[in-house]
């Protein structure tokens, strides 16, 4: 009994010095794997030269992480004068189809604001 607890209250020790320092994450389970969800703001207007001050593309307004299978939450929906805003779509250049908040995420995807 005595060599038991000789080994096991160091072990103990030695752990708990770990979480407390942060060398053994409690917390995280292995192989858990995090995919990031980009949304961008698509622009109203565009223009053709290089060194001029207008929009020339989609530009990214936040990034979450979602932990692999989880679903992203749908952010508020955006306002942008003379347009609507219907939702948000994965293709930026085909516009069709409005992504389902309801899909678990697999993998990094950019999903682009849809205005009419």
């Amino acid at each position: 009994m005595k060599k038991v607890l000789l080994f096991l209250i160091p072990s103990l020790i030695i752990i708990g010095v770990g979480i407390y320092f942060g060398c053994i994450d409690k917390d995280t389970k292995p192989n858990e794997a995090e995919y990031k969800v980009t949304f961008y703001e698509t622009q109203m207007y565009y223009c053709d030269c290089i060194d001029c001050d207008c929009p020339t593309g989609p530009k990214p307004i936040n990034t979450v992480k979602v932990k692999e299978g989880e679903k992203v939450t749908k952010p508020a929906d955006l306002t942008q004068e003379g347009r609507t805003f219907v939702g948000w779509v994965a293709d930026s250049e085909a516009n069709t189809e409005l992504f389902n908040f309801d899909t678990p995420i697999t993998k990094d995807i950019n999903l682009y604001a849809k205005y009419k």
